[in-house]
């Protein structure tokens, strides 16, 4: 990925050998959307629900890589003015209206997935394909956002 420092990319060209194949991010084509659709199995960081959503949307085994989560001051600060804002009026309208964010815990998607049996983590045994994942999904998806809308089916 973009983010990943151009060191950790050496050295996985390095200890990446063949048949396995290392494809670094700005050099050639990106061939994001050629890997996954090539894949058996697929190793997300825990860092990235985009690149987890993307995996699980294969329908393929998805396995998460554990990075330490940061909970820093800004993420310490958030959670508890998030638990503040049930008692206090300003704090719940300035969440409602989007001006204050919590920060999102990846460790509780992870969780859930697991106990969906959905992903396991790094190094456990791979779950079986699960075809049709992507489908099943999207209604899940779009079922949630009508009730958050009050959109009726």
């Amino acid at each position: 990925g973009r983010r990943t420092p151009r060191i950790v990319a050496e050295a996985l060209r390095t200890a990446i050998t063949p048949p396995h194949q290392i494809s670094i991010f700005g050099e050639g084509e990106n061939r994001y959307r050629a890997v996954l659709a090539e894949a058996s199995e697929i190793v997300v960081t825990s860092d990235s629900v985009s690149m987890l959503s993307d995996a699980l949307a294969t329908g393929k085994p998805v396995s998460v890589y554990p990075l330490p989560q940061d909970l820093n001051l800004k993420w310490r600060a958030g959670e508890w003015l998030h638990r503040q804002a049930s008692s206090t009026f300003l704090l719940r309208w300035l969440f409602d209206a989007g001006l204050i964010e919590a920060v999102a815990d990846r460790r509780l998607l992870h969780a859930r997935l697991m106990a969906e049996k959905r992903i396991v983590p790094f190094g456990g045994t791979p779950l079986p394909p699960q075809p049709g994942a992507q489908h099943r999904d999207l209604a899940t998806a779009l079922q949630s956002l009508r009730a958050l809308m009050q959109v009726p089916e």
